[in-house]
């Protein structure tokens, strides 16, 4: 951070800005967003309550304004490609939601005994989960579960009982709130294909992932909770599988230990590999809110004791909104998708929100590589989408209702990466303008050999858009 000579001395920045993230230069926000930001920040409870009484709180605002632009650079505007090579064709509805529905997530597995995988959707706004034929336009979804904000599914036979069943992360709240209403909820299915809630953790902040995962080799299967919170809630956990022969299968739900990891709030992805190749599996967590983080945790003898940052972001406004785990480049190792595009804070498209990659060199050293700007970034995936042997990208794109509608609707909101040489990208607009788009996923839904693309919608606003329109909408891949 640059400042004045006169402030070297005379300024207690760092005491404020640095005693919880990294110290952010002026220029990451506008002047009319400093006073708000920093007054919230010194006025959090256990943050202030922990200040250096010499921090005058009305300095480091005035300074923060003083050097800061006016406004932050226009995000950058793109033309839609002529003939994209993805079409937008079925949309896919909820029945009569109560509000306009909000998909935090979409899953392609096999769940139900009949022929062919389901999409299962989350709506984190309405509270359901629901699951219909993936393979068909004419979706008719079946509601599965009602949950208090379900954050995110994944499919496992958690019983072995041979029925897939599903674990669900529970929010507990679609809005940010320290709380203590989130949930692992398993989601188990009946010989009938009726699926009964069994709640497996509750008393938690806002569970943002669950990760059904056999993390000690045992033979059963363990789950890794990302339980994001907000400010004063949140850890990393892990729930490990302790039922013995007489408790587990068909008889009766498994049963686990709580071991906490890691005690920062903010967690939103968490992701298990075995990044050096002994063996053993470590778990990868995405971090958001100040921390903005990627972060990997080890399990030796003591437990999980040993971590370290794979990724840190340059400052603690940075946005980050997903994380996939992918051998990008296709050297036999697993890289690391990001996007960083979050702007539930204060509604700012930023200049810096975009898709990265953090390219796996061995030895824990992951290189950043930017791969494209994208105002919003929200979420993306790897695939070989034109069938030339190298992975390609798809990102999706969200923003608050107030943010500058005139400049969104000149925004992508939907983008394909074409990767035409190792490492490097070509960016094709597929969409612009509706930056409504929390979560997308990829399966070839017509059969053809290719991934097709399904996206999911999320708004918080019920006068933007009626609460019927399509939940998901599916872009046929047309690259042959």
């Amino acid at each position: 951070m640059q400042r004045p000579a006169s402030a070297t001395d005379t300024l207690p920045t760092e005491k404020l800005c640095t005693h919880c993230h990294r110290l952010p230069e002026p220029a990451i926000l506008p002047q009319s967003a400093w006073p708000a930001t920093i007054w919230q920040m010194a006025g959090l409870g256990g943050f202030a309550t922990n200040l250096p009484g010499d921090v005058d709180v009305e300095a480091v605002v005035d300074w923060y304004v003083a050097n800061a632009p006016v406004r932050l650079p226009e995000p950058t505007t793109v033309a839609a490609a002529a003939i994209p090579h993805f079409q937008p064709e079925a949309g896919l509805s909820l029945p009569a939601p109560a509000a306009v529905p909000f998909v935090s997530n979409l899953l392609v597995a096999d769940l139900l005994p009949a022929e062919g995988p389901e999409l299962i959707l989350c709506d984190m706004r309405n509270g359901g989960v629901w699951a219909g034929s993936a393979d068909s336009d004419e979706w008719q979804p079946q509601q599965i579960a009602s949950l208090p904000s379900p954050a995110r599914a994944e499919a496992v036979d958690l019983d072995a009982d041979g029925r897939m069943d599903l674990v669900v992360a529970v929010l507990g709240s679609s809005m940010a709130m320290d709380h203590l209403l989130g949930q692992v909820v398993w989601l188990r299915q009946a010989a009938d294909g009726r699926f009964d809630p069994v709640v497996l953790a509750d008393g938690l902040g806002r569970v943002a992932d669950v990760q059904p995962v056999d993390i000690d080799g045992d033979g059963d299967i363990d789950l890794a909770v990302a339980e994001f919170g907000w400010r004063q809630t949140g850890h990393l956990l892990l729930y490990e599988n302790t039922a013995d022969e007489n408790t587990a299968g068909p008889d009766g739900p498994p049963s686990f230990r709580r071991i906490e990891i890691d005690g920062l709030h903010g967690a939103s992805r968490v992701e298990p590999a075995d990044l050096d190749g002994d063996g053993k599996l470590e778990l990868i967590a995405l971090y958001a809110q100040e921390h903005e983080a990627v972060r990997v945790y080890h399990r030796g003898a003591a437990g999980w004791t040993e971590s370290r940052d794979l990724f840190r972001a340059p400052h603690p406004a940075w946005g980050h909104s997903s994380m996939q785990l992918i051998d990008l480049d296709r050297d036999g190792d697993d890289d690391l998708l990001l996007t960083n595009g979050d702007a539930y804070d204060n509604a700012l498209l930023k200049p810096y929100h975009g898709i990265r990659w953090l390219e796996n060199r061995g030895e824990f050293e992951f290189v950043e590589h930017h791969v494209a700007h994208m105002p919003g970034a929200y979420a993306a995936a790897a695939a070989d989408l034109d069938g030339d042997g190298d992975l390609d990208l798809v990102a999706s794109a969200l923003a608050e209702p107030e943010a500058d509608a005139t400049v969104v609707q000149s925004l992508a909101s939907l983008l394909w990466l074409e990767q035409t040489e190792p490492g490097i990208f070509r960016t094709e607009v597929l969409e612009t303008g509706d930056l409504r788009h929390p979560y997308l996923t990829l399966h070839d839904h017509n059969s053809d050999g290719l991934p097709d693309l399904f996206v999911g919608n999320g708004c918080f606003d019920d006068t933007a858009i009626e609460p019927t329109a399509a939940s998901v909408r599916v872009w046929t891949n047309q690259s042959r």
